[in-house]
């Protein structure tokens, strides 16, 4: 936007000079006399180049105003009041900028499921520069379906919506609100924290059984977790509802087993 603004001031300002300098006088027996038909032409182009100019100039003042919001309005999300004068502050701040007073550093909370702005991409180098230009916006990023990032998750979608704002204005990347639960298991988990996970466990109390339940697993492309000599485990699946179509489809193809609830750090 500001680039297209300035871009048009130029032009217009241009078109404007070119109108005041145009010679509307006439040769005639009595010497050069003005033309009222060049005298109209020059009204019209300086009409025109005023009016280019003037979008321009309106295009880069709210077009600096519309960028200069965004990242200040996302910035309310990493602060904090001071506890002793009340006044903003960053939640890493350890010490008060406006009365001194040292306070403890508070680290912004990790949201499991909420609102992002997310990037279409495919994985490789697209995927981490989608990556990249999130953080350089001071904002986390999070896997979304397939190889999609997103900027966030956000307690509202009117944040995410604020983040795909800059992130088309200063980035000039494409991005869509969507919503990142925990429920549907599409998603990878966030943070560090200890993530429950599913798994089929198929027992096998013989050979034959062991090789049917490999076979069949292997046609619905699933991977072999452990096996001992009474299971074969495979999975890991991110959520129960998921790991319960893959039993019922087994189930189908006559091979038996349990759901079990596994835990990874």
């Amino acid at each position: 936007m500001k680039g297209f603004g300035t871009f048009a001031l130029i032009v217009g300002i241009c078109w404007v000079v070119f109108a005041l300098s145009m010679d509307i006088s006439v040769s005639t027996g009595m010497g050069r006399v003005n033309n009222l038909g060049l005298m109209a032409d020059r009204q019209v182009h300086a009409i025109v180049g005023g009016m280019i100019a003037l979008a321009g100039l309106v295009m880069l003042i709210f077009g600096g105003k519309v960028s200069a919001s965004a990242p200040s309005a996302l910035a309310e999300v990493d602060t904090r009041p001071c506890p002793l004068c009340a006044e903003t502050i960053k939640n890493a701040a350890i010490k008060c900028k406006h009365c001194g007073a040292e306070v403890e550093a508070m680290s912004a909370p990790i949201l499991v499921n909420g609102w992002v702005a997310s990037i279409p991409c495919t994985a490789g180098e697209r995927q981490d520069r989608a990556r990249q230009f999130i953080t350089d916006l001071g904002m986390p990023a999070v896997p979304m379906i397939g190889s999609a990032i997103g900027a966030g998750p956000f307690a509202t979608k009117e944040e995410a919506k604020r983040a795909m704002v800059l992130l088309r204005d200063e980035r000039q990347t494409f991005s869509e609100i969507a919503y990142r639960d925990s429920v549907s298991g599409k998603f990878k988990p966030v943070g560090d924290t200890a993530t429950t996970l599913w798994a089929l466990a198929i027992p096998c109390r013989k050979e034959s059984d062991r090789e049917q339940a490999i076979a069949t697993a292997g046609l619905l492309g699933l991977t072999s977790l452990s096996a001992s000599d009474s299971f074969v485990r495979f999975g890991p699946f991110t959520s129960k509802l998921e790991a319960g179509e893959i039993w019922r489809q087994l189930t189908e193809k006559g091979v038996h087993g349990n759901i079990e609830e596994i835990r990874e750090s």
